[in-house]
């Protein structure tokens, strides 16, 4: 009962998550270099790959000490999470741009407000361009 009364809830307030995820997709599109017009539909998570040097574990870091979440739900070319990739019969360096890939991917909030996400995205160009 206390699951059903969440789910009647979360989906009294559907439309405004949803038109914040987009406003918040489109600050990052608008302010963050290299992101390309991604489609309109409400996005989970909103995926930035980093430069080539780029240090990941830093930028998650300086982010975790401000308070802000970023994901990093994709660490390997084969999932999910941390599947032994010796059990899949996937062997290092047979997928090198997925693995490179894997290394700089991260995931920012899509659930935020205008005002975090262009804070996120000045943060993140300040902290990548170090």
């Amino acid at each position: 009962e206390i699951l059903a009364n969440t789910l009647v809830f979360q989906l009294d307030r559907l439309p405004v998550l949803l038109q914040t995820i987009q406003e918040t997709v489109g600050e990052y599109t608008q302010h963050l270099p290299h992101v390309s017009r991604l489609p309109t539909i409400p996005l989970n998570r909103f995926p930035y790959l980093l430069p080539k040097d780029s240090d990941r574990s830093h930028i998650l870091r300086h982010f975790k000490k401000l308070g802000i979440f970023l994901g990093t739900w994709y660490d390997q070319p084969v999932g999910p999470g941390k599947v032994d990739l010796g059990a899949v019969r996937y062997r290092l360096g047979s997928c090198p741009d997925a693995e490179d890939i894997t290394k700089r991917i991260m995931n920012l909030p899509t659930n935020v407000e205008e005002d975090t996400a262009q804070f996120v995205a000045r943060e993140l160009n300040s902290v990548v361009s170090e």
